[in-house]
């Protein structure tokens, strides 16, 4: 129904409540918003090196982030995306290898991976290490609501960071671990180790 989505892919448009299965007998299914999920793992490894600090980015897109990704690359090119999406975090300096798997297999995500390196210069840093992937500003803006707020997928995002502390630093201060539940849902976790 979409040429950007895989084989058995519905679009977000339709996860709209209820839907019918064609078949000899024919089936009524859950097309919630609850049931289609936008899964996401990115892992983030950094070293230090003679040349500085040297770091490894891979992640996997879920499916609508995949979609939107292929048509940012169609308009330019992988080198350029990259270069959009790592310009923004001033750390980032030198990046290489870019690469971008599954660009024209619709049924599988894309991968994103390059490898980057930075620089500390200063002797307290205030460091956040999850460069792009980290959340910058809140979706939720308006002060008030008059209807319920829809999302087109619940999000299950993964994030695994391995890092060396640079040579001549120490960690003042990590976030601590913390876990919410939500009525009716799954837990979850988010966790911090040295």
């Amino acid at each position: 129904s979409d040429k950007k989505n895989g084989f058995g892919i519905l679009p977000n448009k339709c996860y709209n409540k209820k839907g019918v299965k064609i078949a000899q007998t024919p089936e009524i299914l859950n097309l919630s918003a609850d049931m289609n999920s936008e899964t996401k793992s990115s892992t983030i490894f950094i070293v230090n090196s003679d040349k500085g600090i040297e770091a490894s980015f891979t992640s996997s897109l879920g499916n609508d982030e995949s979609r939107h990704t292929r048509e940012k690359i169609e308009k330019t090119s992988v080198k350029d995306f990259i270069k959009d999406i790592t310009k923004i975090n001033s750390l980032i300096q030198n990046v290489s290898n870019e690469e971008i798997e599954n660009i024209n297999d619709y049924s599988k995500p894309l991968i994103v991976k390059y490898d980057f390196n930075f620089k500390f210069e200063d002797d307290v840093i205030y460091f956040n290490p999850l460069f792009n992937e980290a959340t910058k500003e809140n979706i939720f803006k308006a002060e008030k609501r008059l209807f319920k707020i829809e999302m087109p997928f619940t999000i299950d995002e993964t994030i695994v960071l391995n890092m060396e502390i640079p040579v001549g630093y120490s960690v003042d201060e990590l976030p601590k671990s913390i876990r919410t539940r939500y009525k009716d849902r799954k837990s979850t976790r988010l966790n911090s180790s040295h």
